[in-house]
């Protein structure tokens, strides 16, 4: 079943489906959520995590990256949902 085309191609369902997602860390919005909003490398969880050590906030943390986008996006999420003035410490045990 042909579903649209991305890039050029034609994207069939069942390669999506069955398409192994990359990354090897889940970003989950609350610890109730029954599905992750974001998958990303390991690489990008330890930027953030860094950062966290100097900057408490996730609006401080996302206003000090610089060049990685994934990483924006995914705090990005939790500033839309009104985590902006949380401290990351109350996420990090959420996203291994």
């Amino acid at each position: 079943m042909i579903v649209g085309i991305a890039n050029g191609n034609l994207l069939n369902l069942k390669k999506i489906m069955s398409r192994k997602k990359l990354g090897g860390v889940l970003w989950w919005l609350t610890p109730m959520s029954k599905r992750p909003f974001a998958n990303s490398t390991v690489a990008i969880r330890d930027l953030i995590e860094y950062l966290s050590e100097n900057f408490d906030t996730v609006q401080e943390i996302y206003d000090n990256i610089n060049y990685c986008d994934e990483g924006k996006k995914i705090l990005q999420k939790y500033i839309d949902a009104g985590y902006g003035n949380k401290k990351w410490k109350d996420f990090k045990n959420w996203n291994k």
